[in-house]
């Protein structure tokens, strides 16, 4: 079963997107089936496809066209040197897949949007709803039935609600002609998901009763 480029490009910045593709490798699943993304271009889109369940992969992201002399030398660069070897360790079997993708599709999130401010651009940048993007959908599902009554999971929505009031109040002050004012705040936007992503990393990788709160958490909005 393939999942068509366009899902794949569009699957860090488009929560629909996203669904899809975590749809697709599921139903293959279902079935005993291999899949395979097509239009893979970054390692966070190889992460991401690895963590879902993606079988195979292909994209500019592995490799561009080239004549069949050249496999054996590129072939050893990606034993030795490919995205592959950059997926961490940690992130096992055990893992929370979706809570560790929720994660990278915030960082994409936030440099998108960042470069959108720095270039006047922002308006190009979804806004999506903090109950909608992908966090927020596994929060209220298997994120409640795995680590509910944890006190790191009641702080983390709450960090992951300020992430996207900040970015709200970005484009905003974008809007009014205030550019100074929207770039001021990016700081405090990205502040706030290093510090969403690292209780992101701490509940994907521990059990959830040896989750533990960081030691510093980020100031309020």
């Amino acid at each position: 079963m393939k999942i068509d480029c366009s899902f794949v490009s569009d699957m860090l910045v488009d929560p629909n997107a996203f669904g899809v593709v975590e749809h697709v490798i599921r139903l293959a699943k279902i079935f005993d089936g291999n899949v395979i993304a097509e239009g893979l271009e970054t390692t966070d889109d190889w992460l991401a496809l690895r963590l879902l369940g993606c079988d195979q992969g292909q994209g500019f992201g592995i490799a561009h066209p080239m004549p069949a002399e050249a496999v054996p030398g590129w072939l050893d660069a990606w034993r030795s040197a490919g995205p592959w070897r950059d997926m961490p360790a940690r992130y096992c079997a055990g893992s929370d897949a979706m809570l560790v993708v929720a994660g990278i599709i915030h960082r994409r999130w936030v440099r998108a949007l960042t470069a959108a401010v720095e270039t006047g651009n922002a308006f190009d940048v979804d806004i999506f709803d903090a109950v909608q993007c992908p966090f927020g959908k596994w929060y209220r599902g298997i994120g409640e039935r795995r680590y509910a009554g944890l006190r790191d999971f009641e702080v983390i929505d709450d960090i992951h609600r300020r992430a996207h009031r900040i970015a709200e109040e970005i484009v905003e002050r974008l809007a009014c002609g205030d550019a100074c004012a929207a770039r001021a705040r990016l700081p405090q936007l990205q502040t706030t998901c290093d510090a969403l992503l690292e209780y992101i990393d701490r509940l994907a990788t521990c059990a959830p009763d040896q989750a533990a709160r960081p030691a510093n958490p980020p100031p309020p909005a």
